[in-house]
């Protein structure tokens, strides 16, 4: 039995469910819904956005789409009152619910659909007179939202490798599990097909998917979670290989949401694709230390790099440091070594970051010319701290993969790296992060010399007696 007793009852079928919205009852409108489930042979019920009646029904089934479009919001005899320009959708898929509006507000509509082409027509009714006004909705035509998709780089460098890109969109349409999201981008962007998606916010149940690439499109499949309409989240991937050659912004970026049935259910031909950048030259910044002895506690730090665009003289050069607890006064004068005159600088890092920020003053530095500068008492970290994780590569004690920006005066993004190299940090016995935490991770055992001592360690003895085991 349905929920309330209606007049001017309407029923929608859209198998396996039935959808019955509710209409007048004894002098008011209903919000009432009654969805029947064939399938489970059982009722369950929901609510429009706005009670009313004399409202027209349709099913997109193919899309797993019902709408209930305009009515009456006072239930009189006369059939005149407060017309509805209200669009309440209900996605199948999901199970969510979604609002639109009519181009014209009014009762007694009638409804016809194109379901193999994901058209809805919404014709005619009544405001007080007869309506010849029509509305036409394409469901492939669903907004990803305002200026959506929106991508993002973890580094714009060009030939970058194990770049993370982010990809922020707010369909209309809810997107239903097996569904997918189609970007295509301009550039030759790569990663590995079948690569994790991470999703923000996660989601309860938690959104998972994997992505493709196809061509030249970024192909995002839904493997579970609920994507509610009109719903801002985000997807995040690693691996990803950008271009080798530099390109500008695009604000033009085509991309598509798909049902699980391979239909359109939204599109857009606008968005923000960020900009990928010349690079700092081969292995750059290459940075060194007056001493990578943990001991010395302060040191001089020199860097070095040859831009493949120019410097601005009032540019600034952003360098990730690994690890945490570097240290420098604010504002620290820099000496440059190259060019040798007329350029100035100052060296300061970003407050509780691991980020070197150096802020030219003045100068000329053409592109792809080398500039070299030193950055005075710098602190160095302690050992245990001079990686953000144990297993970075290391090779000659060099860490590689330092990443490093560029910027205009405008803080616009102009050039990047994700290539350069950093002395790896010893202490006193020649032990450097990756062994210390190699053999933090081993068993301990009590040595002659009353010290606690890695069982089994691979490092040498002096290292292995001064290392502070775990409990």
């Amino acid at each position: 039995m349905v929920g309330q007793v209606t007049q001017n009852f309407q029923k929608i079928a859209l198998e396996p469910l039935t959808c019955a919205p509710g209409s007048s009852t004894a002098g008011n409108c209903s919000r009432v819904v009654d969805i029947y489930n064939g399938a489970t042979k059982t009722w369950s019920q929901a609510s429009l956005s706005v009670a009313r009646h004399f409202l027209a029904a349709a099913a997109l089934d193919l899309q797993g789409l019902v709408v209930f479009a305009g009515g009456l919001k006072a239930a009189t005899q006369s059939f005149t009152g407060q017309y509805s320009n209200d669009v309440d959708i209900f996605s199948a898929s999901t199970g969510d619910w979604s609002t639109r509006t009519l181009t014209a507000a009014r009762s007694m509509l009638v409804s016809a659909v194109l379901p193999l082409r994901g058209l809805m027509f919404l014709a005619g009714g009544f405001t007080g007179s007869t309506s010849n006004q029509i509305d036409m909705w394409d469901v492939r035509t669903n907004s990803l939202g305002a200026l959506s998709p929106i991508i993002s780089l973890s580094n714009p460098a060009r030939g970058g490798r194990g770049i993370s890109m982010t990809i922020t969109m707010s369909p209309d349409s809810p997107i239903p599990v097996n569904g997918k999201i189609v970007v295509t981008l301009t550039g030759s962007f790569n990663c590995s097909s079948g690569t994790p998606v991470q999703f923000s916010p996660i989601g309860n149940p938690v959104r998972t998917g994997a992505v493709s690439v196809e061509g030249s499109s970024m192909v995002i499949t839904i493997m579970s979670g609920i994507f509610m309409g009109q719903e801002a989240f985000s997807m995040t991937f690693t691996g990803v290989a950008n271009p080798s050659t530099p390109q500008v912004t695009s604000l033009a970026v085509n991309a598509a949401v798909f049902n699980e049935h391979g239909l359109v259910i939204g599109s857009s031909t606008v968005g923000n694709l960020v900009a990928v950048v010349p690079n700092l030259g081969l292995n750059s910044p290459s940075i060194t230390l007056s001493s990578v002895l943990s001991s010395q506690k302060q040191v001089t730090m020199t860097i070095s790099l040859q831009p493949e665009v120019a410097v601005p003289s009032t540019g600034r050069l952003l360098i990730t440091l690994p690890g945490r607890g570097w240290d420098l006064p604010s504002q620290t004068a820099v000496e440059f070594l190259s060019p040798n005159q007329g350029a100035a600088a100052t060296a300061s890092m970003l407050a509780n970051t691991s980020v070197l920020a150096v802020q030219f003053a003045s100068g000329l530095f053409p592109a792809q010319s080398a500039v070299s500068f030193q950055i005075p008492r710098i602190s160095k970290p302690p050992v245990s701290e001079a990686t953000i994780k144990p297993t970075t590569p290391l090779h000659a004690r060099q860490l590689l993969g330092i990443t490093s920006a560029l910027t205009d005066v405008s803080s616009v993004i102009i050039g990047a790296s994700v290539d350069g190299t950093l002395p790896s940090l010893v202490d006193d016995f020649g032990c450097d992060a990756k062994t210390f935490f190699e053999e933090r991770t081993l068993s301990c055992v009590q040595c002659g010399a009353g010290m606690l001592s890695p069982q089994g360690s691979v490092g040498s003895s002096a290292c292995r007696m001064q290392v502070h085991c775990a409990a």
